[in-house]
């Protein structure tokens, strides 16, 4: 909505200005390595047998591959190929058939080899994205969740004969660091205590920080023991009870969270008192299911970084291990949309997946008089209805009725180089490669589509905007995700200049190498052998639309050009009761193999033109000014990106990502 001047301004369809000062400003531009190929209106899908009409066809097609930038698959057998010092960094050759388990790879050279498999996954979701076909890796399994800045209420977990509920709590904080801020509070040792332990306490007499927003503090602790042990605890509690009637000792149950460098304080939950049965916030098994797969969130190390670091150096945090999601779990939720985490701030698991997602997807483009229950979403397919990629490249699937199996009409052979004299002329030098992240699905404002309604956040489940300091939640929301993911290319390869447990050490095949490989087909029409070829070769041999494959797509590697040199027809036909066989060489007329006039298509051109690849390609940055390794990372561009111009207690979205054929497709770093 350019030249919007109400509420919020829009200098272009990807930022969102809210007005008002901020801490942030706008620095550097850059290219974000990735973006997504929109889908379509639905997913066409139809008989499998169908696909089998016609004038059907059998053969190969003959293809060379020729990488414009370094490529590298790795050689597995060894992950310390290039015997590097650093404990927990690995080095990896390029893949090859040898087995080099063992071996210093310095000085030794294979002839590289490309996997079929790495040929063949590239294919496909290429030919997906040109086929507008179903998305047919999309992982069930992958659970969805952003971390949520707004706070939520403390509470526990408890069931009765009408199931489970959340009892209310006050929140008591306990102090186990030095805090000026909180002078009353006694300061413990939290190795001494457990989560849900079940302890007495006096509250501080004032508020933390003196802020009556603010929660009390302890100012005495006793634990609560068996009767036996307890003689001396009841007695000081007594005494103490005496002197400050208006100040009683309280039952309370420790939480012990996160750990975070700054923190200094855990928690006593204290339940609130006489409750009232209709007080009690009812919630259902799948709300305690998504509890449980929070928890499993935070124990993930791959997901949860800082637990690794914290586990590698036995800090001894148990990081909710001592946690069970069962009766008598304390939690935090959210009132207005039963969401129970672990902690105050937290990761927030979302019950759509992203196959409930992308089946919806096509829920609004049914013809009048369609059967409603005809799957026409992006969900992979699961029936003997499919998508042209599905029958092409087969599929297994259950739809919970039964099993479904296509076998593939396709098989790639794995690619050869051309020969050389000399081994070592394939290869380029040895590399420390930047660090690789894995996918931030959580970053909603890059995987998701903004809503038509504009409201300040949006996710998985739910959008909202901000009423003063109340988030509202818009109705009719329905999430969509931005479409398929794909890498621009970049001439420039991002390098690290010292190893670390989270960079790699790789020699990738040089730009310039060219590999042969074939694909056989079996029995496809006509139709689909264009199109087959069209993916390809994006459209001709003679362009400069590049595929990306292989390790390192995000930061400059994995760029390719395809060519198909042949396309031969084998044909077996009885003559005379005589067996006879003949291989002709065919054309495969591209002329309107595709809809060049498609918004699919013209994303998939434009982001896979190396000629035309964009400058400074890498993930965002962000400085909040504080220094220390957490100060500066991709992280702290998103938090800026929600706390631009407003608090970042009441964050909204301030860009989002930039979609592939907009004239602007870049962005700004953010500094304090």
């Amino acid at each position: 909505m350019p030249g919007y001047n109400g509420n919020r301004s829009y200098n272009n369809g990807n930022n969102r200005s809210y007005g008002g000062s901020s801490k942030w400003k706008e620095t550097n531009e850059f290219t974000n390595p990735y973006n997504f190929v929109a889908l379509g209106k639905k997913c066409i899908r139809k008989p499998y047998e169908e696909y089998k009409k016609g004038n059907l066809i059998t053969g190969w097609i003959e293809c060379s591959l020729t990488t414009k930038t370094p490529l590298f698959i790795p050689n597995t057998t060894n992950e310390n190929a290039f015997m590097c010092a650093k404990k927990g960094h690995k080095s990896y050759d390029f893949f090859s058939y040898d087995d080099i388990k063992g071996q210093d790879r310095t000085k030794e050279f294979s002839d590289p080899v490309i996997p079929a498999s790495s040929i063949r996954g590239a294919m496909r979701a290429m030919h997906e994205a040109v086929t507008d076909s179903c998305m047919s890796t999309a992982d069930d399994e992958k659970i969805l969740y952003k971390r949520t800045p707004t706070p939520k209420l403390p509470g526990m977990l408890k069931k009765d004969d009408q199931g489970w509920y959340i009892h209310p709590c006050e929140r008591v904080m306990l102090k186990y660091k030095p805090c000026t801020s909180d002078p009353e509070g006694i300061l413990v040792k939290i190795g001494d205590y457990h989560e849900g332990q079940e302890v007495y306490i006096r509250k501080s007499k004032n508020h933390y920080d003196n802020k009556p927003y603010m929660p009390y503090t302890v100012a005495e602790i006793y634990p609560k023991t068996d009767s036996s042990d307890n003689k001396d605890n009841l007695l000081k509690i007594q005494n103490n009870t005496s002197k400050s009637n208006d100040n009683p000792i309280i039952v309370g149950h420790v939480h012990i969270g996160e750990e975070i460098y700054n923190k200094h304080h855990e928690s006593v939950f204290v339940l609130e008192e006489n409750l009232k049965d209709n007080d009690r916030i009812r919630v259902k098994e799948e709300d305690v299911e998504s509890l449980r797969k929070t928890l499993k969130l935070y124990n993930d190390e791959n997901i949860n970084l800082k637990l690794k670091e914290e586990r590698k150096q036995n800090k001894g945090r148990k990081w909710y291990k001592e946690y069970e999601v069962k009766e008598g779990a304390l939690v935090y939720y959210d009132k207005d949309r039963i969401c129970m985490t672990p902690s105050c701030i937290s990761k927030e698991v979302f019950s759509n997946q992203l196959k409930q997602i992308l089946k919806k997807s096509g829920e609004d483009n049914y013809k009048s008089g369609e059967d409603k229950n005809k799957n026409n979403g992006y969900n992979p397919c699961s029936s003997k209805e499919v998508c042209p990629s599905c029958a092409l490249f087969g599929m297994i699937a259950d739809d919970g009725k039964e099993n479904t199996a296509i076998s593939s009409r396709l098989r790639f052979t794995d690619a050869q180089a051309e020969l050389k004299s000399n081994k070592n002329e394939y290869y380029d030098k040895i590399t420390i490669l930047e660090e690789l992240a894995s996918p931030k699905v959580s970053a909603t404002e890059f995987y998701m589509e903004e809503p038509s309604i504009r409201p300040d956040l949006w996710n998985y489940d739910y959008a909202i905007k901000w009423k003063g300091k109340i988030p509202e939640r818009v109705k009719d929301y329905k999430p969509r995700i931005r479409g398929r993911k794909f890498y621009w290319h970049s001439k420039k390869v991002l390098t690290a200049d010292e190893p670390t447990e989270r960079n790699s050490t790789v020699r990738p095949v040089r730009a310039g190498v060219t590999f042969t490989f074939k694909v056989y087909f079996d029995r496809i029409n006509e139709e689909e052998l264009k199109k087959l070829v069209w993916t390809l070769t994006l459209g001709s041999n003679e362009n400069t639309n590049c595929h990306k494959m292989g390790k390192g797509k995000p930061i400059g590697l994995g760029s390719v050009k395809i060519k198909v040199d042949k396309v031969i027809e084998r044909k077996v036909e009885i003559k005379n009761n005589t067996l006879i066989r003949t291989e002709n060489e065919i054309t495969a007329d591209l002329k309107n193999a595709v809809d060049l006039n498609s918004t699919n298509i013209k994303e998939i051109l434009k982001i896979t033109d190396f000629s035309k690849a964009p400058n400074n390609v890498r993930y965002p940055m962000g400085d909040n000014g504080k220094g220390g390794k957490n100060g500066v990372g991709p992280h702290q561009w998103f938090i800026a990106n929600k706390s631009f111009s407003n608090p970042p207690m009441k964050p909204k979205i301030y860009k989002t990502l930039p979609k592939i054929l907009d004239s602007k497709t870049t962005l700004n770093d953010y500094e304090m």
